[in-house]
């Protein structure tokens, strides 16, 4: 990373502790990101964990140490936006994003990148060049991947969230006073309004 010039980066992070009693640093836990070239961009690769049963003394030769990958990250949009990834070797997750890069819209948990590949009839990552997202190609996903945990979400750019949609299909809506902070937060059952949270502003 240093010799791309890349140093806001973290490739090791270690939680550590030091006693008043000892002279020592004492690591509790590890974190380490390896990094590889996604469409002309170095971005994470993975993430591995190292964990410990009790504390050790602190050592530069932990970098070596057998640390367990955790979570891999497969594939990235050209705007560096997470698309694919498996956590654990089994979970597999594919995120949508549209808005020109800016925002999610879907998170497909169960899903393998290829199976959304091919329910949409199009690369993922293509969806996020468009200003405004086809929901209606994104929500049939859950028709078209039965096994698999579909959420979506729909922005307003500069604002917020205007709608999250769990994977049953039941719609939570977000509203923005004049000044774009969010006010009211509702369902609607059976063309009935149900407010789940109404936010006081004090100017």
């Amino acid at each position: 990373l240093i010799q791309l010039n890349i140093i806001n980066e973290p490739a090791l992070l270690i939680k550590s502790i030091r006693k008043n009693s000892s002279k020592g640093t004492q690591v509790l836990s590890g974190i380490k990101y390896n990094y590889g070239k996604f469409n002309n961009q170095i971005l994470k690769k993975s993430l591995s964990e190292l964990t410990l049963k009790e504390s050790i003394s602190f050592d530069y030769s932990l970098i070596n140490s057998n640390f367990k990958k955790k979570e891999e990250y497969l594939k990235y949009d050209n705007y560096g936006n997470i698309i694919s990834f498996v956590k654990n070797s089994l979970e597999k997750s594919v995120y949508l994003w549209s808005y020109n890069g800016q925002y999610p819209v879907a998170e497909i948990k169960g899903a393998t990148y290829d199976q959304v590949k091919a329910a949409l009839c199009m690369d993922p990552e293509v969806l996020s060049k468009e200003s405004i997202p086809n929901m209606k190609l994104i929500n049939s996903l859950r028709i078209k991947l039965p096994n698999a945990s579909v959420s979506t979400y729909t922005f307003q750019p500069l604002v917020g969230m205007l709608t999250s949609t769990n994977p049953q299909g039941i719609i939570t809506y977000y509203n923005y006073d004049s000044s774009g902070r969010l006010a009211q937060v509702y369902l609607m059952e059976n063309n009935i309004k149900k407010i789940i949270d109404n936010i006081y502003i004090t100017q």
